[in-house]
């Protein structure tokens, strides 16, 4: 159910409130586009982050975790992003973690390609790992990987979804050249913190409003000029 490649979703607003219409029109296009899952409202709702800020031992993470997991009866994902949080859940808790009930898998957006590989020997047999970052997807994959929850997939969701069914195929030639076409976006979108750049993108696509709510603020012409470029080396936009 959760694999392949599974947009996190951008939140469009219209004069400081959720744009629902331009959210509805987004996610059709999204699902026509042919992405293999939508992720709203990101770090929250059934994806759980590593704590920020405190510092949590590796038992306290998965005391955490377990206790939200046995509280409720929807699958769960656990979500490592250390440079966000400032926390690192180590592939030893996350193999405790597979066993507890509805803990079905792991975004992972550390960056260490040794993980999927390690986690998945140990893990309980069809433990979802889905990698947080777009730029090492294909390596994430190669070593284990089930998938990708992606911020490229904002703007690029057919050529996303391209590259995971040609992985799937085992079709590489494919899949390097999407990857090659996708790199300088990938890179494009987290020149600045993220959605700013991504939301200008779809924008340029006429699919989102760039309109953010503070503590960000939109992007500057520097990066917009890097977005652009880098769609139009994607073969986005002319």
């Amino acid at each position: 159910m959760f694999t392949g490649s599974l947009v996190a979703l951008i939140t469009p607003f219209k004069n400081g409130s959720v744009d629902e219409k331009g959210f509805e029109k987004f996610v059709a296009w999204q699902i026509k586009e042919g992405t293999d899952g939508l992720v709203p409202c990101g770090t929250t709702a059934a994806m759980l982050v590593v704590p920020y800020y405190n510092k949590p031992t590796q038992e306290g993470l998965f005391q955490h975790f377990k206790t939200v997991a046995e509280a409720v009866d929807i699958p769960i994902l656990l979500y490592n992003v250390p440079p966000r949080t400032g926390g690192d859940m180590q592939v030893d808790t996350v193999v405790r973690l597979s066993q507890v009930k509805n803990i079905i898998g792991i975004k992972d957006a550390s960056y260490d390609m040794a993980r999927p590989t390690l986690t998945k020997l140990k893990a309980k047999k069809g433990f979802l790992q889905l990698s947080g970052e777009d730029a090492s997807a294909v390596g994430f994959l190669a070593q284990g990987g089930d998938g990708c929850i992606s911020v490229t997939a904002n703007i690029a969701p057919r050529l996303c979804g391209d590259m995971h069914d040609a992985w799937k195929k085992r079709d590489l030639d494919k899949v390097f050249e999407i990857q090659d076409r996708l790199m300088p976006l990938h890179k494009a979108l987290f020149v600045e913190t993220s959605p700013a750049p991504v939301k200008y993108g779809a924008e340029l696509l006429g699919q989102a409003s760039a309109k953010l709510r503070l503590p960000l603020v939109e992007c500057t012409d520097a990066t917009k000029k890097q977005v652009r470029d880098a769609m139009v080396h994607a073969g986005l936009i002319n």
